[in-house]
């Protein structure tokens, strides 16, 4: 049965609001596992204005698999948007 409470997570000063918190796993030291297949390790740095909104679909036929690696320093900054329906 999936959690339907609005929950808030602060990481590394980034407010996340999840309302299916499920599958979710959160780790402090740089390792946030979504799913358990999906591994971003190292620096990951989200500011200024995060919003995903609208549709957002991951399914079907996206597959991540193999060696995907993000080290280093992500750095997401200014005013990132995902909204609409989106295709892959």
């Amino acid at each position: 049965m999936s959690t339907m409470l609005p929950l808030t997570l602060e990481w590394l000063g980034v407010a996340w609001s999840v309302f299916s918190a499920e599958p979710l796993l959160m780790r402090r030291g740089g390792d946030l596992r979504l799913g358990g297949n999906l591994r971003l390790v190292g620096d990951l740095k989200l500011g200024g204005d995060l919003r995903l909104g609208g549709d957002l679909r991951l399914g079907g036929n996206l597959r991540l698999g193999g060696n995907l690696r993000l080290g280093g320093d992500l750095r997401l900054g200014g005013d990132l948007r995902l909204g609409g329906t989106q295709d892959m």
